[in-house]
């Protein structure tokens, strides 16, 4: 395999990467749905073990995407390293908006609105 053919499939495994850790947070937060109220309540610890495993999932396909890129990057020519630089930013991005911020802002809304 050249270099060019496996940048393009790093790019493949990044997207899907990226596609998956989205699809997956905004399942887990329509899967809270009839659940929510239960989790809003401020009582026990069901709400931060949640918000925990949300934003461990985070890191760990913020890395997969991250070293990715890394891989790709010292095999692909100079010129593209600012692109591949741009759109991982972008799935970083995506990335904590849906697998993290969401769920987690799903599972406080009760207390962030309430102030």
């Amino acid at each position: 395999m050249d270099a060019t053919e496996l940048a393009k499939e790093l790019w493949s495994i990044a997207n899907i990467v990226t596609g998956f850790a989205v699809m997956q947070g905004l399942g887990f937060s329509f899967a809270l749905g009839d659940k929510l109220r239960f989790l809003q309540t401020p009582h026990g610890c069901v709400q931060p073990v949640l918000a925990l495993i949300c934003v461990a999932f985070t890191g760990m396909y913020c890395f997969a995407v991250w070293r990715l890129e890394y891989l790709a990057c010292s095999h692909i020519d100079r010129s593209l390293l600012g692109v591949w630089r741009e759109v991982t930013i972008g799935r970083i991005a995506a990335i904590a908006v849906f697998n993290a911020a969401l769920p987690v802002s799903a599972i406080y809304a009760k207390a962030i609105f309430s102030q």
